[in-house]
């Protein structure tokens, strides 16, 4: 090729971006500044950080986060929210935390949401996660299941509880990962009720049939000694899968 402009370049880029490899991204990135007549975009620049945040490579982004105050480049959108990835993922939570209350928190996508808040756990900053949580106008099922695994993982079994209870009531129907954490909170309570309570909840939204679902329903029934219980989700796990592969057969006679 002949000329190659920007959109080439940037084709290129995110092409080794979305699938995985980042060093050969940035690679590619150092290449492109080499010819001065090429003016990045949001397009370079979003794949760019990605691929930083990807590899946790904060001097990096810190780098491109100087790019873009000295070029005066609009860092909202998508730039915006792949340099609070960049910064949550690769150490630097509190630089993304600033640049969050400078811009403000109302274009935070789910990625940069949950990479802020990945970094603020890995703080052990709960209550600064639950803030942006709860500052946040439209949460989706990522969004919940984002903080419920946060406060599972940080041991806030009763948090998570009271978050869940809330989820159900106002917000979105929780998917087999919500569930996941969900189960994996009522094991570690050994409260057996509650597990009853997520188990019907995942009955009605059609989920008990997850493998996912189905194992974390195991595990919380045998902790909790109920072995009765945990052999019949196993048995429905082996009917399910026959029944399953009988139908498979079945259309292929």
């Amino acid at each position: 090729m002949s000329v190659r402009d920007v959109v080439t370049w940037n084709s290129m880029i995110t092409g080794f971006n979305q699938n995985g490899y980042d060093v050969e991204a940035l690679d590619m990135f150092g290449d492109m500044l080499k010819d001065s007549s090429l003016k990045l975009d949001k397009f370079t620049l979003a794949s760019v950080l990605s691929a930083c945040a990807n590899l946790e490579k904060l001097e990096h982004g810190k780098q491109i986060h100087a790019y873009i105050i000295r070029t005066e480049f609009n860092a909202t959108g998508a730039v915006g929210n792949a340099l609070i990835s960049c910064y949550a993922k690769a150490g630097g939570v509190e630089i993304a935390r600033k640049i969050v209350e400078h811009s403000g928190i109302s274009y935070l996508d789910v990625i940069a949401f949950t990479a802020l808040l990945d970094g603020y756990f890995k703080l052990g900053d709960i209550g600064q996660a639950r803030r942006i949580f709860d500052s946040l106008r439209d949460r989706d099922v990522v969004t919940w299941t984002a903080m419920l695994v946060g406060y599972e993982q940080n041991g806030l079994n009763e948090d998570a509880v009271e978050l869940f209870r809330s989820m159900v009531r106002e917000g979105p129907k929780p998917n087999n990962y919500t569930l996941v954490a969900m189960l994996s909170v009522s094991s570690s309570l050994a409260s057996l009720d509650h597990g009853k309570q997520i188990h019907a909840s995942a009955v009605r939204s059609g989920e008990a049939s997850s493998l996912s679902v189905s194992n974390a329903l195991i595990t919380m029934y045998s902790r909790a000694g109920n072995i009765n219980a945990a052999r019949r989700v196993f048995h429905l796990i082996h009917w399910h899968r026959e029944t399953v592969s009988w139908r498979r057969g079945d259309t292929t006679v």
